[in-house]
């Protein structure tokens, strides 16, 4: 009888243990802290805000955005909002998610995006790359912010005597991220072919220039 009730009051104490030590090591920072639970976090609602454009599910879509646009914030103008998100049902529905090989993220923003292809025509040379950006809550669960519609690309147009080498080496400079933001460093500093005067320059060597928490790439797609 002893032996019973020792065994059991070593039962209670190392069943104590093991709770308090899954309590020690339970994480405690933001859900999706490593890449690969970032990235399932990301395109979990990617997929379900295209779900929801699809079924012109204005309150879903607004849930799981960081922003929407005046027409689906207003009721009077369901029409063009429900135009809206066909668009861009239409133009990422080829969206896979192998696609998107690299992510960048912190506790903010997640930026997930594909490795630059050539994009050829009779008369330009590009290299282009499907995109998607989102922001964070205090949890850490994604919310959408940006998608290309379906991709960036950035081209230069081909010469009488020009070489697939030479157009990709003349628009490697123009592709340079230097402080991996994501954003190109001559968008950074407005010297991109047709920049205008309003353009406002950032850091290319800093993601954050002016230290809100927010990268560049990412405070570029906040409505003004």
């Amino acid at each position: 009888m002893k032996k019973i009730i020792i065994l059991a009051v070593l039962l209670v104490v190392l069943g104590g243990l093991f709770v308090y030590k899954q309590q020690v090591q339970a994480p405690t920072g933001p859900i999706g802290s490593d890449e690969r639970s970032v990235k399932a976090l990301a395109w979990k609602t990617f997929q379900e805000y295209l779900s929801a454009l699809k079924r012109h599910d204005v309150e879903k879509v607004t849930a799981l955005s960081y922003q929407v646009s005046d027409a689906c914030k207003d009721s009077k103008q369901r029409d063009e909002c429900f135009k809206r998100m066909d668009g861009v049902s239409e133009a990422v529905k080829d969206f896979k998610e192998d696609d998107f090989a690299n992510v960048a993220y912190d506790d903010k923003q997640i930026i997930m995006y594909a490795d630059w292809h050539t994009e050829e025509t009779d008369i330009a040379f590009g290299e282009a790359r499907k995109m998607m950006y989102f922001t964070r809550t205090a949890s850490g669960t994604p919310q959408m912010l940006f998608l290309t519609l379906p991709q960036e690309i950035v081209y230069t147009l081909k010469g009488a005597s020009s070489t697939p080498a030479a157009l990709t080496a003349e628009l490697e400079p123009r592709i340079k991220d230097s402080d991996g933001d994501v954003l190109a460093d001559e968008v950074e500093t407005c010297s991109w072919p047709g920049a205008t005067k309003t353009c406002v320059k950032t850091d290319p060597n800093k993601k954050d220039t002016n230290g809100n928490g927010w990268w560049d790439s990412i405070e570029t797609l906040f409505f003004k």
